[in-house]
Order: structure tokens, then C-alpha cells, then sequence
């Protein structure tokens, strides 16, 4: 979903024909695209692993497919410039760099947004998940702040 949903805001961006709705897609874009980089080379080689214990021993000899899968999906983390570098990219370049952090508050709005329109619709549950989870990145970001400002 969170594939699909950076996708979308990548078409508002160059498609749109309100500069607001296109500087915030875009905002959406730069924070979104190291996150979903990392996580699909993760979860591709994941996959991967597991459909290999299917196959037992034979998962990687050459006869079956997911030997040569295990090797392609390996490097997707290499190839998309390592998932280290995609975070130190989020934080320093998408948040701190940004200019007034303006990716940060479009990321934080959209997510408070769907939070308040959530609530009445879906059990409390989730509500308070998605809301502890916002209170840790506010959190998290202000800790890398204020250590960017020390040195």
C-alpha cells in the first residue's frame, strides 16, 4: 500500500495543475521514496529466503528458480544505494536539510489528518497505535535535531 500510495503522489506531482497540491506531493514523494526503497529490497529478500526453505536443501541448487532469485534480490539493497545510505538520505536531505522541514510537517499533517478522520470509523485500537507511533517520530526527529545542532 505504501508502494501504491508514493505512486499516486508521484502522478499528482507531475500531473497536478495546483502548485500547492504539486509542492505537497512532492514533499510526500521525498520523504516516502528512501522508505519504500529499503523496505522492498528487505522484503524481497525475505520472500525470497522463505520460498527457498520450501524447496529444503534443493532451494539452492541451480535446477530450481529461487537460486537465481536469492542472488538477483540480494543486491536490490546494493543497487538501490544501500538502506543505510536511504536512511542517512531520509534524515539529513528529506527532514533536516529541507527548507523550514517542509516535507516533515506535510509527512506529520497527513498523518494527524488520517488519524482524526479515522476516529468513529475503526476501533480505538488503532487510533492510539497510530498516534503513540507519531508521538515517537516526533520523538526520534527531535533527537536527531538536536544532535545535527551539536555539532
Amino acid at each position: 500500500m505504501l508502494t501504491l500510495f508514493l505512486a499516486y503522489h508521484e502522478d499528482v506531482m507531475h500531473a497536478s495543475a495546483s502548485p500547492e497540491e504539486c509542492k505537497e506531493a512532492t514533499a510526500i514523494v521525498e520523504i516516502l521514496t528512501p522508505i519504500v526503497k529499503a523496505g522492498i529490497s528487505d522484503a524481497a529478500w525475505l520472500v525470497t529466503a522463505e520460498a527457498m526453505q520450501v524447496y529444503g536443501g534443493y532451494g539452492y541448487c541451480q535446477e530450481y528458480p529461487i537460486e537465481q532469485y536469492a542472488r538477483d534480490v540480494k543486491v536490490f539493497s546494493i543497487y538501490e544505494g544501500t538502506n543505510f545510505i536511504q536512511s542517512a538520505d531520509l534524515i539529513m536531505r528529506k527532514i533536516l536539510m529541507n527548507p523550514e522541514m517542509y516535507n516533515y510537517s506535510v509527512f506529520k499533517k497527513r498523518i494527524s489528518d488520517t488519524i482524526a478522520k479515522a476516529k468513529g470509523i475503526v476501533d480505538d485500537k488503532y487510533i492510539c497505535s497510530g498516534g503513540t507511533r507519531l508521538d515517537q517520530v516526533r520523538r526520534s526527529h527531535r533527537h536527531v535535531e538536536e544532535t545535527a545542532n551539536r555539532w
